[in-house]
């Protein structure tokens, strides 16, 4: 899945950021997502975002719609000099053709990062992630990946990872690879 992304440091404390895909495989939706982001300090940001998600029809949801406002807390652990751990808290409405409704996504996440020459870093890591369905008060699946972060030049970072979802429920788990490229403007 190459997941295209634009990046912008509005000052010390806000960052917008903005991506769009075009999945391939099993499910090849088209998606985009653009977010508002407050940094306090090193260990504390909010986010506010918009995430939407495009399917071709099928028999069961001939219009399938996806859209989703986000609200997000990011907590920072630095431990070490190059280890992270960090928590991402985010709750989204979904606007759906199906049910509408509210999901809770924790996000727990390691990283250590290393660098390249002294010029560049390169960050492997791993999260796990529950998706809660609050209007089935149960955990609808739970994704967990494993990749790299890294800085490829000056203005452009490439973050990969494979992702194994549980999908409770379904037919079949999901597995897939992503690669997200993202241009800083400043």
């Amino acid at each position: 899945m190459p997941v295209f992304g634009i990046a912008y440091q509005i000052d010390e404390a806000f960052d917008i950021t903005a991506y769009g895909s075009q999945l391939i495989g099993d499910l090849d939706p088209q998606l985009a997502l653009v977010r508002l982001r407050y940094t306090a300090n090193e260990t504390l940001g909010l986010g506010l975002g918009y995430f939407g998600l495009w399917q071709d029809g099928t028999a069961t949801r001939p219009d399938p719609r996806d859209q989703r406002v986000r609200l997000e807390a990011y907590l920072n652990f630095p431990f070490g000099n190059s280890w992270i751990a960090s928590h991402r808290s985010r709750a989204e409405y979904r606007f759906r053709d199906v049910e509408n409704g509210w999901r809770y996504r924790p996000n727990l996440r390691l990283q250590r990062a290393f660098d390249i020459a002294g010029v560049r870093s390169i960050s492997p890591f791993g999260f796990v992630e529950p998706f809660y369905d609050v209007n089935e008060a149960e955990v609808s699946s739970v994704e967990y990946a494993f990749g790299v972060n890294l800085d490829l030049i000056e203005e452009i970072n490439l973050e990969a990872w494979a992702t194994h979802t549980e999908a409770r429920g379904a037919a079949a788990d999901f597995q897939y690879i992503s690669l997200l490229f993202t241009y800083s403007l400043n």
